[in-house]
C-alpha cells in the first residue's frame, strides 16, 4: 500500500506578474527510476557517440537497435524481462501521479524560453513549446519539484537550455507528456520525460531520463543521457542456505512502505558473498560449497540475466583442493577480479587469487602457522 501525501505551495510565475496556489504530489517512479531510456515499443539509436548512464530497455516489445552494452552505463536489456515489464507498470503510476497534480499556472499558449518559474504545477492545453532558456528557480530548496502538464506534445528549438538555481534538482522535475515529446538539435534539457506515446533526442544532453509508456525513444544524433544521483538506493543479498541473489530497492529519502524485493537469481545451489563493478555493474557472486553444490564464481546482470561462470574450481590447479571462494573485490579502474579461498572450518587455506585474464592466479600465498591450518594477511592502512 502506498501513501501519497499531500502539501500545499504558493506558486509564483517569475517575470510575467502572475502568481497561484498550486497543490502538488511526490512522484514516484518506482523501478523504472533505474532507467535512463525506457520504452514501450522499441528504442533506436543511430550514434556510436551515444552514451546513457542508467538502465536501458524496452516492454512489451524489447528490440534495441544501434546500442551497444559499451554505450551504457547500467543494463541494457535486449529480450523480454520482467524488470522491463515491471519497470512499465511503474511508469504508468508516474504518468498518472504527474498527469493528476492539481494545476497551479496555465502556460497555455507560452513559450517555455526567457520563463523563470519557482517549484509548482505549469499546465498546457495542448502543446509546450522552448525556445531559448527556461530557468527553474529552487530558491534554496533541493526537494523543490516542477510539474508541466500538456494535453499533448513537448518541443524544444535546436540549442534550448532548461537551467536549474538555488539548489534545484533535475531529480524533481517531470515533463507529463500526453503524446509525444522531441527535444532538439543540441539541446541541454533537464528534467524526466514521462511520455504517453513516444520521445526524440535529436542530439544533445538529457540530464535526466527519456520514458515512454507505449511508442518508441528514437535517438537520432550523439546523445548524452544521464540519470545519476537520481535512481532508488539498490543493495543486493545473498541466501547461502536457499542459493537465491535478492535486489532490494528504496527510495531516498528512505521510505519502508515503497521497499521492494526482488529474487533476481535462484537455483545456484550455494551464493556466498558477493561484488558488484566494472564496466557494465555486473554481479559477482562467489559460490563457496558450504551448503553444497559446485565450487565456482558467477557474474550475471544486475537482472540476474546472463549467468556465466567466471572460475570452477576444479578445473583450476591449485584450486581443486581448496576450500571454496569468497570476498570477491573488483579492483577500481582495471576491473580485475581478486578472491579468496575458505576451507570448512572458516579459514584461508590458499590464499589470495587474482583474475586479469580467463585463468586464475594465485598472488598472495598462505601463511603456515605451527599449527597449520591459519592464513594471516598484513593490510595497509585503516
Amino acid at each position: 500500500m502506498k501513501v501519497l501525501a499531500r502539501y500545499l505551495s504558493i506558486v509564483v510565475l517569475l517575470g510575467s506578474g502572475l502568481s497561484a496556489y498550486s497543490s502538488s504530489v511526490p512522484i514516484n517512479l518506482g523501478t523504472s527510476g533505474n532507467f535512463g531510456v525506457l520504452a514501450g515499443s522499441g528504442i533506436t539509436n543511430v550514434s556510436s557517440a551515444t552514451s546513457i548512464t542508467g538502465d536501458v530497455g524496452s516492454a512489451p516489445t524489447p528490440a534495441v537497435t544501434g546500442l551497444l552494452a559499451t554505450q551504457v552505463n547500467g543494463t541494457l536489456y535486449l529480450s523480454p524481462s520482467p524488470i522491463t515489464t515491471q519497470a512499465q507498470v511503474d511508469l504508468t503510476t508516474a504518468y498518472l501521479q504527474a498527469q493528476g497534480a492539481p494545476c497551479g499556472t496555465i502556460l497555455t499558449g507560452q513559450d517555455l524560453g526567457g520563463l523563470t518559474l519557482v517549484p509548482g504545477v505549469y499546465c498546457f492545453s495542448s502543446s509546450a513549446q522552448l525556445t531559448g532558456t527556461l530557468t527553474l528557480d529552487g530558491q534554496g530548496d533541493p526537494t523543490a519539484q516542477w510539474i508541466f502538464q500538456m494535453g499533448s506534445t513537448l518541443t524544444t528549438a535546436s540549442n534550448s537550455v532548461v537551467s536549474l538555481i538555488n539548489s534545484g534538482s533535475k531529480c524533481n522535475v517531470f515533463w507529463q507528456v500526453g503524446s509525444s515529446a522531441t527535444i532538439g538539435t543540441g539541446s541541454v534539457f533537464v528534467g524526466n520525460i514521462l511520455a504517453l506515446t513516444s520521445i526524440t533526442l535529436d542530439g544533445g544532453t538529457l540530464n535526466g531520463r527519456a520514458l515512454a509508456s507505449n511508442g518508441a525513444v528514437t535517438i537520432s544524433a550523439q546523445e548524452t543521457i544521464d540519470n545519476s544521483g537520481c535512481g532508488n538506493c539498490t543493495t543486493f543479498v545473498t541466501s547461502p542456505a536457499n542459493g537465491t541473489v535478492t535486489k532490494i530497492s528504496f527510495p531516498m529519502p528512505f521510505d519502508p512502505l515503497q521497499t521492494t524485493q526482488t529474487v533476481i537469481a535462484s537455483g545456484l545451489t550455494s551464493a556466498g558473498t558477493l561484488t558488484c563493478g566494472g564496466t557494465n555493474k555486473l554481479l559477482y557472486v562467489a559460490q563457496d560449497g558450504l551448503t553444497g553444490g559446485p565450487l565456482q564464481i558467477m557474474k550475471m546482470a544486475q537482472s540476474g540475466q546472463n549467468q556465466k561462470n567466471v572460475v570452477t574450481f576444479s578445473n583450476v590447479s591449485g584450486l581443486s583442493q581448496s576450500g571454496g571462494p569468497t570476498a570477491p573485490t573488483l579492483q577500481p579502474g582495471t576491473g580485475t577480479l581478486f578472491f579468496n579461498t575458505t576451507a570448512s572450518n572458516g579459514f584461508s587455506n590458499t590464499g589470495a587469487w587474482s583474475m586479469k585474464t580467463a585463468t586464475p592466479a594465485q598472488v598472495l600465498a598462505p601463511f603456515v602457522s605451527d599449527g597449520g591450518g591459519a592464513t594471516a594477511f598484513l593490510t595497509k592502512g585503516v
